[in-house]
């Protein structure tokens, strides 16, 4: 049997991606300059404190997502003019470009949207919790743990239904060790990252012992599922 090879990103695609990288790039360069503006903001019932700062990231940050929305409607092996991909994902649902935007573009745009909330906020909660800001849940193993699970799954062949349930075990396992280990009268963002550190290179070499001991065929799987697909 004929192994496929791993397609890759059409250049549109990739132009996509390299210019999104670089306007959050030039968004973050910018903010990060800027002086802290905290306002008051005050009602009968409410008072907080918002600083502006924020407020120009969150606006640059929505409009830069209303953009990337847009593109995903727009561009693909079937080209949609920007008109038509809008009316047809909000109110014109049974036009000419339905199945296109309806089945394929707008379920993928939305649950690429959702993927990144819950990205962005599992690193936003994990740098609170340790107060450390280059924490992630991605640098002390738990992703690197639901991957092992997931990449096990494919690679033993086992029904593709498994793999959402073993990534999940797989991380909550490797997020209760990891806070096991660290444990000594008491918990601390530092420990706590180290022993991450040490658990994530270890399950990442169990990753690499399964690639190479199984069939190409089922690796190949579990390449693909690791590099991520909408």
């Amino acid at each position: 049997m004929r192994a496929e090879a791993i397609a890759a990103p059409s250049p549109v695609t990739l132009t996509v991606l390299i210019v999104s990288i670089i306007a959050v790039a030039v968004l973050v360069s910018f903010t990060a300059v800027l002086e802290p503006s905290p306002r008051s903001l005050r009602t009968k019932r409410l008072s907080m404190l918002v600083d502006l700062r924020v407020v120009r990231l969150c606006g640059g940050a929505s409009a830069l997502l209303v953009l990337l929305t847009l593109l995903g409607l727009e561009i693909g092996e079937y080209p949609i003019p920007r008109f038509q991909a809008i009316s047809t994902a909000f109110w014109d649902r049974a036009g000419e470009y339905s199945f296109v935007v309806n089945s394929l573009r707008f379920p993928r745009v939305v649950t690429a949207v959702l993927a990144g909330f819950c990205l962005a906020s599992s690193g936003a909660l994990f740098q609170t919790l340790l107060n450390n800001p280059l924490v992630s849940p991605d640098v002390i193993g738990i992703n690197t743990g639901a991957a092992l699970c997931a990449v096990f799954v494919l690679a033993i062949g086992a029904d593709v239904g498994l793999l959402p349930w073993a990534a999940f075990a797989g991380a909550v396992v490797t997020a209760g060790v990891i806070y096991l280990l660290a444990w000594k009268k008491g918990i601390t963002g530092n420990r706590l990252v180290l022993v991450g550190i040490g658990i994530n290179a270890l399950l990442a070499s169990g990753i690499t012992y399964l690639m190479v001991k199984f069939p190409i065929e089922q690796v190949l799987a579990a390449a693909r599922w690791q590099a991520g697909s909408l």
